[in-house]
């Protein structure tokens, strides 16, 4: 009976001790500070802002590229494999240099080496690439500790001159703008993100030096870059494009009228060394007043140097359709006795279109096909007996695009 009432007396005090243990577990002890996991902290929407504070930054980012590149003196720039870099030792010698270490600039694009005739090369800048690794950036008597490497698009260098082929003197990049990278190009940064947070869930007590480079990353980058995205210049680019072909538009059809042999002036050696073209008539339906529906398309290709459009060289395959052809019966069906079409109202673009020669080399895939309309004028195909089209005449003027998504260097952007 002793020993029964020593066990229950054990078993008793086992219990209290455990709810003690309980009631105190969320408690800080003395004046120890408790740390708790974050709750929903978005590491890579956190890491993208310290990004963009760091190049992209509306006014004074802490890394000023543009400021970087237009200020190197001659002994900070060197010239190889077609690239411009620039290396910028820092020092904490004052107050207005709140760095310590090496960033490198490194510009690309379309270099022309010397000639016989130029002694100088020259390099029209695309891409820029800025790189450091272990960077202080040092903030009243604490520093933070950056590492990356990112590429992006560059705009507002002028063409950089290549004395002889070798030397760069001088960047005249004031007005450059960097944008954030393109799908196809890397971006990494590493810096310190809180780990662990005082109870009151904003106080960081644990940091952690993590490395951000996911696709994931990048769209938030895009995003919180706003303007100063690759999507936004993509759109600017796709812009300054589509106004060329607009306003260039009729002399496309025009173009491929005399390389198709149509008309009274053939293409000459030179324009058919630039573009080629397929014109087709695919006949429809029939309805009761003879009118026969049909679509007329024109598979145009841009080749060797490039076809110029204004101020754009388009090479690559791409078809420019007008869906709502057609041709009247008079009394019948249309047949071989029938051989002008109309060319209607509407029309579209499907297909891939590289271009060089504005602002920067896009390839503009279509997702959707880009459509448009309000042709105006007599636009029309003649066909020859056998039903392929022996001519075809150029409206006075195409439409505005109505709808269509593009792919523009792995971007799409939705035309409306």
């Amino acid at each position: 009976m002793k020993k029964f009432m020593i066990m229950l007396l054990a078993i008793g005090m086992l219990f209290s001790f455990a709810a003690c243990d309980n009631s105190n577990s969320n408690a800080p002890s003395g004046d120890d500070t408790v740390e708790e996991s974050p709750v929903n902290f978005d590491y890579e929407k956190y890491a993208a802002t310290k990004a963009n504070e760091l190049f992209y930054a509306a006014s004074d980012p802490i890394i000023d590229i543009a400021d970087i590149l237009d200020n190197a003196t001659e002994g900070e720039i060197s010239f190889s494999n077609g690239k411009v870099t620039v290396t910028k030792d820092y020092t904490v010698s004052t107050d207005t240099v709140p760095f310590v270490g090496k960033i490198t600039i490194t510009l690309d694009g379309t270099y022309t080496a010397p000639t016989a005739v130029a002694k100088d090369g020259t390099l029209d800048v695309d891409n820029y690439n800025i790189k450091a690794d272990g960077l202080k950036h040092y903030s009243g008597s604490k520093y933070e500790v950056y590492s990356f490497d990112v590429t992006g698009p560059i705009s507002g260098v002028t063409a950089i001159t290549v004395e002889n082929g070798t030397t760069v003197k001088d960047i005249t990049a004031d007005s450059a703008v960097a944008y954030t990278a393109l799908p196809s190009q890397n971006v990494s940064l590493s810096l310190a993100v809180p780990v662990a947070f005082d109870t009151d869930g904003t106080t960081p007590t644990k940091v952690e030096t993590r490395t951000y480079d996911s696709a994931n990353f990048k769209d938030n980058l895009a995003v919180v870059a706003a303007s100063k995205s690759a999507k936004s210049y993509m759109q600017t680019v796709l812009g300054d494009f589509l106004g060329d072909v607009k306003a260039n538009d009729t002399a496309l059809v025009a173009m491929a009228n005399k390389l198709i042999g149509g008309g009274a002036t053939p293409a000459t050696d030179e324009e058919k060394a630039v573009a080629s073209a397929v014109v087709k008539y695919a006949p429809g339906s029939v309805d009761e007043s003879y009118k026969e529906s049909g679509v007329v398309t024109i598979e145009f290709t841009g080749k060797g140097d490039g076809y110029k459009m204004g101020d754009s060289l388009v090479t690559g395959t791409f078809v420019l359709s007008f869906p709502e052809a057609y041709r009247q019966g008079t009394g019948k069906a249309p047949d071989a006795t029938v051989t002008t079409v109309s060319l209607g109202t509407k029309f579209a673009i499907t297909g891939e279109i590289s271009v060089t020669g504005i602002n920067y080399p896009i390839t503009v895939s279509v997702v959707k096909d880009i459509k448009g309309g309000d042709l105006t004028g007599s636009a029309t195909a003649t066909l020859n007996a056998d039903g392929t089209v022996k001519s075809i005449t150029s409206p006075d003027a195409f439409g505005n695009y109505t709808a269509g998504t593009v792919d523009v260097c792995g971007v799409n952007i939705d035309m409306k």
